[in-house]
């Protein structure tokens, strides 16, 4: 990763030579039915659920936090502009961008 921020290059691997990517879904690309699923009981387990930097827009990704929503779950949304979900969420933060507001909330952790 060092050598990518210092050169702009897209690293490369040392084995095929293919390009290497970072563990996401890029737009265009379908999620893998397994890590959805996963996904989705991740969002029915959890303590509490944090959304950062999503217009909530794409799906099937988008339906994620309303499942957390629905099992009564807190959701807290930083995200820099408005959403569909905006007035569901237990904790909004849409006035800053998100590196902001995470920079704030670490500050603050003893």
């Amino acid at each position: 990763m060092e050598g990518y921020r210092a050169s702009r290059e897209i690293p490369r691997c040392t084995h095929c030579s293919g390009f290497l990517r970072p563990c996401t879904v890029l737009f265009g690309e379908t999620l893998h039915p397994s890590k959805l699923a996963q996904a989705r009981r991740w969002a029915e387990e959890c303590d509490l659920m944090i959304v950062m930097g999503s217009s909530l827009l794409v799906a099937p990704a988008n339906k994620i936090p309303e499942i957390a929503i629905e099992c009564r779950i807190p959701v807290a949304l930083l995200n820099q502009g408005h959403t569909h979900l905006d007035r569901l969420v237990d904790i909004l933060l849409n006035e800053q961008p998100c590196g902001e507001v995470c920079e704030k909330l670490m500050g603050s952790v003893p």
